[in-house]
């Protein structure tokens, strides 16, 4: 992403911020056009139309996470630490 490009040009190649900024913000606002067209040719009909509601409910989890909540706030955190 842009912010992170911009860091790690600055931190290894300050000479080329310029470009990379212009290439990752660039991008970045592209990805709307870009990912319809992706989408468009690497996945069928047939895919698009799943319900993933109806999928879930049809083949339920045999795991159940206790606290999602909790979890959700955790990982991050220790994955960062790590």
């Amino acid at each position: 992403d842009g912010p992170t490009a911009i860091y790690t040009a600055i931190k290894l190649a300050p000479h080329l911020l310029g470009p990379i900024a212009i290439a990752a913000y660039s991008y970045m606002a592209l990805v709307p056009v870009i990912i319809p067209l992706v989408v468009k040719f690497t996945v069928s009909e047939k895919e698009l139309k799943i319900n993933m509601k109806e999928q879930d409910k049809l083949y339920p989890s045999k795991v159940k996470i206790k606290d999602l909540n909790r979890t959700k706030i955790i990982f991050p955190i220790v994955l960062c630490a790590i």
